[in-house]
């Protein structure tokens, strides 16, 4: 899934934060628990969370 305002510490393979992951199924993966995030998914995410607050889009604004 990885959308850009996934928690930085989301499951590596779907996005989902730990607390609520269970376990979910996830091609190609399949059913999985969650999984850490490698340290590139990390910044990434972090990087694209910032940017996200920096240039904030409402439905308004499209």
């Amino acid at each position: 899934m990885s959308r850009a305002t996934d928690e930085p510490s989301a499951c590596g393979h779907c996005g989902i934060p730990d607390r609520v992951h269970y376990q979910r199924w996830k091609p190609p993966v399949g059913w999985h628990q969650w999984t850490p995030p490698s340290q590139e998914q990390i910044k990434a995410r972090m990087t694209a969370r910032r940017a996200a607050r920096a240039n904030p889009t409402t439905k308004e604004n499209s």
